[in-house]
């Protein structure tokens, strides 16, 4: 059975990849490289290493608010991207932990199998 891994970047909303926001560039190269899946959410409120508090406000929807790159596959799969992945995210926290995957239900296009 494959070890399943979820890898986890922490990044701020106007992290920029050659002109292009970072979490765009990211699931980009999630896509690319054929990854199961991966999900940018964005957070309310959040700090980092500079500890200034980062908030997203109704009115203030440009701010610098964090946003979380969720990226889920095989242990191998994510390990082959994360060299290109460190060199992304200049400014930013990056973790990998397992996962159990309860339910896959890939469509006819997907790229692995659950096994």
């Amino acid at each position: 059975m494959a070890v399943w891994k979820q890898l986890t970047i922490y990044i701020g909303k106007s992290d920029r990849w050659y002109g292009q926001p970072l979490y765009t560039a990211l699931v980009g190269l999630a896509r690319k490289r054929g990854i199961v899946g991966a999900t940018v959410t964005q957070a309310i409120t959040g700090f980092g290493k500079q500890t200034s508090c980062h908030t997203c406000e109704l009115w203030e929807l440009s701010s610098d608010v964090p946003m979380v790159v969720t990226m889920i596959d095989r242990e191998g799969a994510l390990l082959e991207i994360l060299p290109y992945i460190k060199e992304m995210v200049r400014d930013g926290l990056v973790t990998i932990q397992n996962v159990e995957v309860l339910h896959h239900a890939p469509s006819a296009s997907s790229y692995h199998s659950l096994n």
